[in-house]
């Protein structure tokens, strides 16, 4: 829906020699530290945090976060412009 592919290399936004990969599309899954997981599960693995995160606020792809490619993808959506 908003243009990663499998196989697309993704950076912490915290540390970006930080990465995982992406390896399902549907519902999103990735290969982090030899882990197939979510992007949620390894965000949280990744920034060592004790509690639940988005992971589209902390993986990015191409310079923007997963949630600022999501949400730029479904403004250009919404005025129209598919």
């Amino acid at each position: 829906m908003i243009g990663v592919p499998l196989g697309a290399v993704l950076t912490f936004a915290e540390d970006e020699e930080i990465t995982c990969v992406v390896c399902q599309q549907y519902p999103v899954q990735v290969v982090y530290e030899g882990d197939v997981t979510s992007l949620s599960d390894s965000a949280r693995r990744a920034s060592k945090l004790d509690f639940n995160v988005r992971g589209p606020l902390f993986w990015k792809y191409e310079g923007e976060t997963l949630q600022e490619r999501r949400d730029r993808f479904e403004a250009y959506h919404t005025l129209g412009m598919s």
